[in-house]
């Protein structure tokens, strides 16, 4: 039920942090999968990285902003495979990043940000992974209009930093 074997996935922003997790562990669950971000350097170094395992994937660098490149973006995938059964749209959050870098590196914020979490840690970009495979699989197939909280517990636990 977890298989994306045969699908085509397409994830904006897959060339680190979030974005190459969740593109990671829809490639080891079978996806044909297409690497993007705005560095066309960074696309090929992960593209690699898959060819070198034997998973399939393209790189198709992408401003997502603008308009002519996200069409070239499609065709190009279209192109080579005919389809995109998956979209992600990644933005990335504090879930150990780049972007978070400033709360991660700094050991007093870290520590203040896990003591708020019931799981007692920062969340990892592979912890979003898996939830993506899950949702695009077939065994999540009948979840629709929902919104899927990652955040360790925070939210129920009633963060009050």
């Amino acid at each position: 039920m977890f298989s994306l074997e045969g699908k085509v996935a397409l994830v904006t922003g897959s060339s680190k942090g979030i974005g190459k997790a969740i593109i990671e562990q829809m490639a080891n669950a079978g996806a044909k999968v297409v690497v993007s971000s705005r560095k066309a350097d960074a696309c090929e170094a992960v593209r690699a990285e898959f060819a070198a395992r034997g998973q399939e994937a393209i790189a198709v660098p992408c401003n997502v902003g603008q308009k002519e490149e996200l069409k070239k973006l499609v065709d190009t995938v279209t192109a080579k495979w005919g389809r995109i059964d998956i979209l992600v749209c990644n933005a990335a959050t504090n879930i150990r990043t780049d972007f978070a870098r400033a709360l991660w590196e700094d050991e007093t914020r870290r520590k203040a940000r896990e003591a708020l979490t019931p799981l007692r840690r920062i969340g990892e970009p592979k912890d979003i992974g898996g939830i993506a495979v899950f949702l695009a699989s077939e065994a999540g197939s009948f979840i629709t209009g929902q919104m899927i909280v990652a955040d360790g517990g925070v939210t129920i636990a009633g963060e009050r930093g």
